[in-house]
């Protein structure tokens, strides 16, 4: 009873697709399969031949009696093994391993292949259950087509994958490719699989290879002469003035050995995010390949900086870069890489000198005969490809050219590549292939009759039919059909258009952030657009904060720093800095901090304590800030003290635009704690006593350093959940603030205009290079990502106008 109570209680499913389903999904299911066996596909009785014998017998139909039950393995079974069967179309089988298997493995008799009962299909691998005919065994062997891994995967599957990649197609391009050849194809779902279990070893490879190449180009080189070629691409092809590529990537060649020294890929999106997104789930753990927030065309300059910065890491520092001059990289890596040279790329410089001789033909109608401008680029490219020692040697080459072309070859002696006093070679011809006229046929037929036009090539060239072939060209037909279909509809084309709009405007926001990042001959403008203005600064799962504090000489903001430490709960940075004013006896009772002018000899509670210059001890807190991912730095009332003082040394050393390059923003302690602990709950909001109060200890304080180590571990255990995008403010809020001095005095925008936008990172100079950059939309796309509204767009947009109209 307990067992049947079991059965009838449990809910049957069955499986599709290797996925459990419901009931009323499977019956649907196989109603439609169903339906799909009534349709004729025409009288195929023998699947390789089209001359084939009627009355021949078929192979008797496999009983389900006979057929053992067969182990799941990690392959998905394929979803199309019930429709083909083991003698339906091709394998692909390794001879030796199936030979080694054709023996019954209990009476050890011969196996033959025609005594195969059934087929389970694991993408491109099989398993044949084939039945002993010796009458005292009549055991059903299970014999596989191929090598399996530990796990119990078919390698075939993997290879697949590893050839896909290889010769540059897709998953959809290999199943088209293996139906055509009457072949039953793998799911497209396993190649992608195996193409993912295949990354590491891919890139593990791709960095060793570029390891070693690096080593050839060095030793191929004199010491710190390193060049390299780099140039960037896209996967979605841009025009000229829109770039909306999801992804891109970029490479390192050497000059002297042309072997990619290293590369890199920047993905905005990631496919598990948008998946689990679009059903509005929780995106579980995983490795994410979204890697890029900005704009397509900012992708080539970041890339190009962060593989200089992996040679740099690596001891190798590169000396020239050889590049299009179509982006503003150079002008983005100069900051950084300050020795580094900047050295055209022939090809690009071709095609510029192209362009150049089209729009003269504008003007001068003798350029538009046929051949003359590809002759004459081709002309003034011989010069330029060969090595000149110096400017001057280029210039006598370059000059020989205008004789040249109206037939003075006097002076064409030196120049190689004139063949005037040489006797004429003989000419080539080369005669084009059918390779294009077999691609446009196939691409008519496709058109014309949809994905079964295969079989009917088969026959006219007398092969056999396939009916893998034409099974899988229906499928793809039906396929296109509704995709065809879903596309047409209102509803969709009205998403497709929101998207389209809505991917324009994130582009168009984000260009006018970064500034000129890629255009036709961007390197030749002396001084580049190249300032980015600030995104909303955002806190997520992995944002990483800084506890830092400063002890200093005085309460005044105009006091030196004495002592300037951080946390971030792993890592500490501590360091005692030599005053430049007296520090005062309140400060010296609070901290035990003193200092002798004298001596220059710092001391803490009458000891000796080792102190450097304040300029020494910032550069050391911005290398402790470089080993973090743009942390989000926190204190307790730094945004009326400790950051004031911080940002005017800062500023004062010219350190500020790069510490602002290391930090996402500033977060107080002390405005945070009034938010989350109400008054009842302690005495005041002074950091010793909310750590004595929800903490339960006693510490050092007005000592930097254990201020810094008791605040992260109140912040991590008791404020961290409470924080949110709008507790962020940045660094530099005071000077951004100020910017709006004038428009706050002439009542433009009233005082809280002004803080909110500083909050947000604006200051009056990032609203001008947004108007600057796009004066129909710059400002408005810039204030409304920001949550302002049409009145304070308006406000901007008519004080610039109005400012650039009077100048």
């Amino acid at each position: 009873m307990a067992d049947g109570a079991d059965d009838s209680g449990s809910k049957q499913k069955s499986r599709i697709k290797g996925k459990f389903v419901s009931r009323i999904k499977s019956w649907r299911s196989s109603r439609l399969k169903h339906m799909n066996k009534q349709r004729d596909v025409g009288e195929i009785e023998n699947d390789h031949d089209y001359f084939y014998d009627k009355n021949a017998a078929c192979p008797p139909a496999p009983s389900p009696d006979d057929v053992p039950d067969v182990a799941l393995h990690l392959d998905v079974e394929d979803h199309d093994s019930e429709d083909v069967q083991w003698y339906d179309g091709r394998r692909i089988v390794e001879i030796k391993h199936l030979a080694d298997q054709l023996y019954c493995c209990k009476c050890r008799s011969h196996l033959h292949l025609s005594d195969i009962v059934n087929e389970t299909r694991y993408g491109l691998g099989s398993v044949f259950n084939i039945i002993c005919k010796n009458d005292l065994c009549c055991h059903t062997n299970q014999v596989s087509t191929g090598k399996r891994n530990s796990k119990g995967a078919f390698d075939i599957n993997t290879k697949v994958a590893i050839g896909m990649i290889h010769s540059g197609m897709g998953p959809s391009h290999v199943v088209s490719f293996l139906s055509a050849c009457n072949i039953p194809p793998i799911d497209p779902s396993t190649i992608k699989k195996k193409e993912k279990e295949m990354y590491p070893s891919f890139k593990r490879q791709a960095s060793e290879s570029c390891n070693n190449a690096l080593a050839e180009e060095c030793e191929a080189i004199e010491p710190n002469e390193l060049e390299c070629s780099f140039d960037a691409g896209w996967q979605t092809r841009g025009s000229g003035w829109q770039y909306s590529s999801n992804s891109g990537h970029a490479s390192l060649v050497g000059v002297q050995t042309g072997k990619i020294l290293d590369f890199d890929v920047r993905n905005k999106k990631c496919s598990t995010c948008q998946y689990y997104s679009g059903r509005n789930e929780t995106v579980p753990n995983h490795k994410c390949n979204s890697n890029w927030r900005g704009s397509s065309k900012a992708m080539e300059p970041d890339m190009a900086s962060a593989m200089l910065r992996n040679l740099r890491t690596h001891g190798y520092e590169v000396n020239a870069l050889h590049g299009d001059s179509d982006s503003t990289t150079m002008a983005r890596l100069k900051p950084e890489f300050k020795e580094l040279k900047k050295r055209n790329d022939k090809n690009h410089f071709k095609k510029i000198l192209s362009k150049e001789f089209y729009k003269l033909s504008q003007t001068h109608k003798e350029l538009k005969t046929a051949g003359v401008i590809p002759y004459l680029t081709r002309c003034y490219m011989y010069p330029i490809s060969s090595k000149c020692a110096t400017a001057e040697e280029l210039a006598n080459k370059l000059e020989v050219i205008v004789p040249h072309l109206y037939r003075d070859h006097s002076h064409c002696h030196s120049a190689k590549w004139c063949t005037y006093h040489k006797s004429p070679s003989t000419y080539r011809s080369y005669g084009n292939t059918c390779s294009l006229a077999n691609r446009v046929s196939a691409a008519v037929l496709q058109k014309n009759i949809g994905f079964t036009y295969v079989s009917k090539i088969n026959e006219d060239a007398m092969l056999s039919p396939g009916k893998v072939t034409k099974k899988k060209g229906m499928v793809m037909d039906k396929r296109k059909l509704w995709h065809k279909r879903q596309n047409s509809r209102i509803t969709k084309k009205c998403r497709r258009l929101l998207l389209k709009k809505k991917n324009f405007q994130q582009e168009t926001v984000k260009t006018v952030k970064e500034g000129q990042t890629y255009q036709t001959n961007a390197s030749a403008t002396m001084s580049p657009d190249i300032e980015s203005i600030p995104s909303i600064a955002t806190l997520s799962k992995e944002t990483t904060f800084i506890a830092f504090d400063i002890e200093a000489t005085g309460l005044s903001r105009s006091s030196d720093i004495t002592q300037l430490s951080a946390n971030d709960g792993k890592d500490s940075f501590n360091v005692y800095i030599d005053p430049r004013q007296p520090i005062s006896q309140k400060a010296t009772d609070i901290t035990g901090l003193s200092y002798c002018f004298q001596k220059n000899q710092m001391y803490r509670y009458g000891k000796e304590i080792d102190s450097v210059h304040i300029h020494q001890a910032l550069l050391s807190f911005l290398d402790f800030l470089k080993s973090k991912s743009s942390p989000v730095l926190i204190g307790h009332n730094i945004g009326s003290y400790d950051v004031p003082i911080l940002s005017r040394l800062l500023e004062e050393f010219g350190l500020l635009a790069a510490f602002l390059q290391l930090i996402s923003g500033c977060i107080d302690t002390l405005q945070l704690a009034r938010k989350v602990f109400s008054k009842s709950e302690i005495p005041n909001y002074k950091q010793s006593t909310l750590v004595k109060a929800f903490l339960g200890k006693d510490y050092d304080a007005h000592n930097a350093l254990e201020d810094v180590k008791s605040l992260y571990q109140l912040f991590e255990e008791k404020l961290h959940s409470h924080c949110r995008n709008v507790d962020i403010f940045p660094f530099h809020l005071a000077k951004l603030e100020a910017s709006y001095a004038s428009l706050v005095l002439e009542k433009k925008i009233s005082k809280a205009v002004a803080r909110r936008l500083a909050n947000s990172g604006l200051g009056l100079n990032h609203l001008h290079l947004s108007f600057k950059r796009d004066r129909n939309a710059g400002v408005k796309s810039i204030l409304q990502e920001r949550g302002f509204k049409g009145k304070t767009v308006r406000c901007f947009q008519t004080f610039f106008e109005d400012t650039h109209s009077e100048e």
